[in-house]
């Protein structure tokens, strides 16, 4: 260590320290963009949408309240006002701040020394040091590589809540849609069989039949009123569900602006989700693998940084000094702290487990992917076999119901007939509605494995609630009455 003597003012020393410091301050300022429009431009370009779609604000949303409600805004609403997804965004500002504060330099440290003269001492010693540590020469590169790579990840998941946000949307609105219609015509059936026991108690009353006959119609309306109420409280939730997801839990239930046919709430096209499964292109641009990925490059980075961390006590100073002789000089000085007790193996240790667990990771999530393609594969078949049957016997229902209802008008058939046939048409509607949206959910259950998108909500498998029970009893469709 050496040293030279300099006789400078106390103003020059204050410039050097200053200048100094500024520089330190300017090396260690970068500049990094942000990465939301990233996000929003993967997601956008995904699912086929405007970016500005997927924009959270405050603005006037795309649906008001107390008029029909579409699937676009629906769609529109749940991307820009849902909590979730700006929570993401607020994860990936934070993901770039950690950039700018990765490729920050350490600050300098500045020591002040001065000492109070005692007996005949004529003078005030002093000494001013700027220390620098310099471990940034050789971790800088690393820090900056974990930053980034979380930074990807953070950018790809942003993008993956968007599009889950989106096909999430789109799923409650066809379960809300198709829950209220089945609603819708399960109260129709319900109103058929009404007037089918009050024809059938006429006919008792007038003695035209035993009262014994009464026996069906009655049971019949009763399981019809119970499925009518249990639909009506299943359509009312996936109202509030829908509602909820657009931002507007406040707000009456919606008349949602469906057609009767559900074809527009589905795709056309019919993704062949097994050709995906065995697509490399197309696993290596899922999200869920891209944010795997990015986590294995944070990860060795990370190892990388703590095998140089070893010396990360080292650090350069400089300063000037004045003795109680009143001479000044320039002090340099360099610090090492030795890597002797703690060694640093034990974070070199955990790193180099992480590395493993996100490699083991990654090649989960692309298990997953592909297990949920094919698995999707399978329920699209299935939902494709079972709509198949269902539009066969609803258009063969619907034209015995239409055949019916012409012959009771023309007084070919009793009027009950037509009543029976009517409700056989209604549950048969009831079965091809739900088919229609089990064939869209699937739809959307394959593009969301794709993508990569995993829901936001649990619609992972959602289900028209009321599909299940909606259709009434064997008896009622079998039940025979004659004047």
């Amino acid at each position: 260590m050496g040293f030279s003597r300099y006789n400078l003012t106390r103003g020059h020393a204050a410039c050097a320290l200053a200048s100094a410091t500024l520089l330190l301050g300017a090396c260690s300022t970068t500049s990094t963009q942000p990465a939301r429009h990233e996000a929003i431009g993967e997601a956008s370009s995904r699912l086929g949408r405007d970016a500005a779609t997927f924009a959270p604000t405050d603005a006037p949303r795309a649906w008001v309240p107390g008029t029909p409600l579409t699937m676009e805004a629906a769609i529109a609403d749940s991307l820009s006002q849902d909590p979730s997804l700006r929570a993401a965004l607020a994860r990936l500002d934070a993901a770039t701040a950690s950039v700018d504060q990765a490729s920050r330099l350490p600050n300098p440290m500045l020591d002040l020394i001065g000492g109070v003269p005692l007996m005949d001492m004529g003078v005030t010693p002093y000494g001013v040091m700027l220390a620098q540590q310099l471990s940034f020469l050789w971790t800088l590169e690393r820090r900056e590589a974990i930053a980034t790579a979380n930074l990807r990840a953070a950018t790809v998941e942003a993008a993956a809540a968007f599009v889950g946000g989106g096909l999430d949307a789109r799923a409650q609105y066809i379960t809300a849609w198709t829950d209220t219609e089945v609603a819708r015509l399960t109260a129709g059936a319900l109103a058929s069989a009404v007037r089918i026991e009050a024809a059938m108690q006429v006919q008792v009353d007038s003695g035209l039949r035993p009262a014994s006959d009464l026996v069906d119609p009655i049971a019949a309306r009763a399981r019809l009123e119970a499925q009518a109420a249990a639909t009506r409280a299943q359509a009312m939730q996936s109202q509030l569900a829908l509602l909820r997801r657009v931002g507007a839990p406040e707000a009456a239930l919606p008349t949602l602006s469906v057609p009767v046919d559900l074809t527009p709430l589905h795709d056309a096209r019919t993704p062949d989700a097994e050709a995906l499964a065995r697509d490399a292109g197309t696993l290596d641009e899922n999200l869920t693998i891209l944010a795997a990925k990015a986590r294995v490059t944070s990860a060795a980075a990370q190892l990388g940084l703590d095998e140089a961390s070893r010396w990360d006590g080292v650090a350069l100073s400089v300063g000037r000094e004045r003795d109680m002789e009143g001479d000044s000089a320039w002090m340099f000085g360099l610090s090492i702290e030795l890597p002797i007790l703690d060694d640093g193996s034990p974070a070199i240790a955990r790193a180099a487990a992480e590395l493993d667990a996100a490699r083991l990771d990654a090649e989960a999530a692309r298990q997953d992917v592909i297990s949920r393609l094919r698995s999707s594969a399978a329920r699209l078949v299935a939902t494709q076999a079972g709509l198949a049957a269902a539009e066969a016997i609803s258009e063969a229902s619907s034209r015995s119901a239409e055949a019916d209802a012409r012959d009771a008008r023309e007084g070919l058939t009793p009027p009950v007939t037509a009543l029976q046939a009517a409700i056989r048409r209604d549950q048969d509607l009831t079965a091809l509605a739900g088919a229609r949206a089990a064939r869209a959910l699937a739809t959307i259950y394959i593009e969301r494995a794709r993508l990569g998108a995993r829901p936001t909500t649990a619609l992972a498998n959602t289900q028209p609630g009321a599909l299940s029970g909606a259709r009434a009893s064997s008896s009622t469709q079998s039940m025979e009455i004659m004047p």
